[in-house]
């Protein structure tokens, strides 16, 4: 969105600063959202005694809170890397922050908004999957459970996180977020543009595909295969993109071989 208006003019355009403190009150926003939804829906759908249509709202709005959470994960994980990827360009002192040239790295402002960062990365990168696990670990016994008296509500409330995967592989969602945090965000780090990023995003997929095609933690066989399908083209497609960097640099290197008349 933001993005958008800054293309409308410069009257418009957002510093990056101020486009992360933006990303990072995103999902504290989706919640108050969903929070002041379910309060309005609580007062003027629900009757004070209608007890299973208040519990059948409070459902919905967790599952609402889990699904807002699952898609916005991996944009907040990149955007918090990117506030430490900094590069040095020759001729000029010191580092420059690569989502704005015009900041310093590592003094002033952008020292400040690395501590902002460092807290952002544990409440959000660290705190969601580790929230996430607790939630389902401390009610791992209700979760397949059906003579359990809380299965249906945990069921109800936390599905969205566990119900697709095998009983035993019910911490599976949490393997996934990790995953696309190394690679939406942790790749950002990792000697951006070069061969050597590639190269750990291919080692990352090729991870992935192996504890895939091994564990088949899906309850549906079609889940399974469609799930290993995409690690598949994913694995290659990182691949290829290896392939091209030297292929590219290789025409590089030949055309500085035969301008030297060797």
């Amino acid at each position: 969105f933001l993005a958008i208006l800054a293309k409308s003019g410069c009257s418009l355009n957002v510093r990056f600063y101020d486009k992360f403190i933006l990303h990072m009150m995103l999902p504290v926003g989706c919640l108050l959202v969903v929070l002041l939804s379910y309060s309005i829906a609580k007062t003027c759908c629900a009757k004070k005694n209608d007890t299973k249509k208040k519990e059948s709202m409070k459902e919905t709005a967790s599952k609402a809170v889990i699904l807002i959470i699952l898609l916005i994960y991996p944009g907040i994980a990149t955007k918090i890397f990117t506030i430490f990827n900094c590069k040095k360009i020759k001729g000029i002192p010191g580092s420059l922050l690569v989502e704005d040239y015009n900041q310093n790295c590592y003094e002033g402002e952008h020292l400040t908004f690395m501590i902002v960062g460092i807290v952002f990365l544990c409440l959000y990168v660290f705190g969601i999957p580790l929230i996430m696990f607790l939630l389902l670990w401390c009610n791992k016994k209700h979760l397949h459970d059906e003579k359990s008296p809380k299965h249906r509500l945990i069921k109800n409330a936390l599905g969205g996180m566990y119900e697709q995967y095998e009983p035993a592989y019910w911490w599976f969602e949490i393997f996934l977020l990790m995953n696309k945090t190394m690679m939406c965000g942790g790749l950002v780090m990792a000697a951006p543009g070069t061969p050597l990023q590639v190269l750990i995003a291919t080692l990352i997929m090729l991870c992935h595909l192996l504890v895939v095609l091994k564990l088949a933690p899906y309850e549906s066989s079609g889940e399974d295969n469609s799930s290993f399908l995409s690690s598949l083209t994913l694995t290659l497609a990182t691949i290829g993109g290896i392939v091209l960097m030297m292929d590219g640099n290789s025409d590089g290197s030949n055309k500085k071989f035969n301008s030297d008349g060797l």
